[in-house]
């Protein structure tokens, strides 16, 4: 909604991120609504236009995943992304995976017994990249 004038800017689903400046809205698919293939949709923030989609590919059980734990970068144009076995990195508005973190090194083994919940945060200027695991937070650099 546009604060100013309560005008309905974009009509975005429940598992949508929208970046902190309002430019752009990453709507995740949901296995309980949608039928595969699933996309993860970017959309203008202003319009609600879809320009693009993520290369990711979502499973079904991915699709039931909680997508609000990925976040943007700031407004720097850089997304994060996190399942459980995955956490990646993508341009935004083009949607082009320029990064992805091994499971290794960030994943806590024993965690995923118990509560697999996988957690991102990124810095605004998109060097940084947070990642927990269980028991285990990682920080790692994003180029």
């Amino acid at each position: 909604m546009d604060p100013e004038t309560g005008r309905s800017l974009v009509i975005a689903g429940p598992n949508s991120l929208r970046s902190p400046d309002g430019a752009w809205v990453v709507e995740f698919p949901s296995a309980w609504i949608g039928q595969p293939p699933y996309e993860v949709i970017i959309k203008n923030g202003g319009g609600g236009k879809v320009v693009g989609n993520l290369d990711i590919q979502i499973s079904e059980d991915d699709a039931k995943w909680d997508w609000a734990r990925s976040a943007f970068c700031g407004t720097s144009g850089k997304f994060i992304a996190a399942t459980i076995d995955s956490v990646q990195a993508f341009e935004i508005p083009s949607g082009k995976k320029i990064a992805e973190f091994p499971t290794a090194i960030w994943q806590d083994p024993d965690a995923m017994k118990t509560d697999p919940t996988v957690t991102v945060a990124c810095s605004p200027d998109a060097k940084r990249v947070a990642i927990r695991s269980g028991a285990r937070l990682t920080l790692h650099h994003l180029n």
